[in-house]
């Protein structure tokens, strides 16, 4: 072996080495985002909307029943697009999360060190390109909103039997993965949550009876979700114990105000109101106006 072939050798190993230092932080980051996602589809919380432990990367496969079915129970907001689809055919990444969340299973102890040694060969080859980014995100990562905001829903059980109505939240994203969330850390999930509005937005809300609020988007509020058509004035969309009419639309025929109809008195225990509070970067308790009455929700 010449000097130079010595010396090229050492320094891969040395950098195969720093690669797996560099990576090291991220082992105690927790999840994030999309991780959520996954997990708490393969806790089987939600196996009436994701039935397969193998498919748990088609987060909505645009159907329209299931499309129906997400709508229903709130994971997805009442604006959502037709057209909207999240689906990937990963079973072979599907049988590796499975096989880390199932602690019943024979080779967890083998696949853990297995994948172990995977990633320190995958992190190597990609820290050849970015070392100094991945240390830096890595250690300094330490984002726990999504479960900041599941604690900031109460965590009673009676929870499974009322609907959740959220005033306002920055994104509809947001409570997207709050579901996620709850089911992965066990907390329970509402019979139904409905997503008012979303955005930096400020609301005024109206009540006309003791069953309706009128909301009004004081600007235009982010929509999420793959909108892709305009709303007409006069539009229903009927979901699961609510009624939505669109009664005003702006000039890109997005709504900037429309009538909520519930089955049941906006003042009924079976219904938990909350809104966003920016500041504390939470949901908080909100009751809804009293008939006849306006509130601003900022």
């Amino acid at each position: 072996m010449t000097a130079a072939r010595g010396t090229y050798l050492l320094f891969l190993l040395l950098l195969g080495v720093a690669a797996a230092l560099a990576a090291l932080p991220s082992v105690w980051s927790g999840f994030h985002g999309d991780d959520y996602i996954v997990f708490g589809v393969l806790s089987g919380t939600l196996r009436k909307l994701y039935p397969s432990r193998l498919d748990v990367f088609n987060f909505c496969d645009g159907t329209a029943d299931h499309m129906r079915r997400m709508l229903d129970v709130g994971i997805l907001p009442w604006w959502t697009a037709d057209t909207f689809r999240v689906a990937f055919w990963r079973p072979l990444s599907a049988l590796t999360h499975w096989l880390q969340r199932n602690r019943r299973s024979p080779v967890q102890g083998t696949w853990r060190w297995l994948a172990t040694v995977a990633v320190c060969i995958l992190m190597g080859l990609h820290l050849l390109v970015s070392p100094y980014q991945l240390f830096r995100i890595a250690s300094e990562s330490d984002d726990r909103t999504d479960e900041r905001v599941a604690d900031s829903i109460s965590t009673d059980p009676s929870l499974r039997g009322q609907g959740l109505i959220i005033m306002s939240a920055p994104t509809a994203v947001l409570v997207f993965h709050w579901f996620f969330v709850r089911a992965l850390r066990g907390q329970p999930i509402p019979e139904y949550t409905r997503l008012l509005a979303s955005g930096p937005v400020s609301l005024e809300l109206y009540r006309p009876d003791s069953r309706s609020v009128r909301v009004r988007w004081r600007g235009h509020q982010e929509p999420g979700f793959g909108v892709s058509r305009p709303f007409a004035v006069g539009e229903r969309i009927r979901l699961a114990s609510t009624d939505v009419e669109i009664t005003a639309t702006d000039t890109m025929g997005w709504p900037s105000e429309a009538v909520f109809r519930f089955d049941v008195n906006l003042d009924d225990p079976r219904l938990r109101w909350v809104t966003w509070d920016g500041d504390e970067g939470r949901f908080t308790q909100l009751a809804p106006p009293r008939i006849g009455a306006t509130s601003v929700v900022p």
